[in-house]
């Protein structure tokens, strides 16, 4: 493989990983701003974890 190739290759490996994280990040603020407050959010996850658990050790 030619050097040249060889660093497009890491540049775009690098681009994509850069955008991935920009995009976590905008997720990341969406979710937080479009939940009430932190409270909610944890007891939404917790209750969400519970219901599972409770269907997944059901007989």
């Amino acid at each position: 493989m030619p050097l040249s190739n060889f660093c497009s290759l890491i540049l775009c490996v690098i681009g994509l990983t850069y955008i991935g994280a920009i995009n976590l990040c905008v997720l990341c603020v969406f979710v937080v701003r479009s939940s009430p407050s932190p409270a909610v959010l944890y007891l939404r996850i917790h209750f969400t974890y519970q219901t599972q658990e409770s269907l997944i050790s059901a007989p």
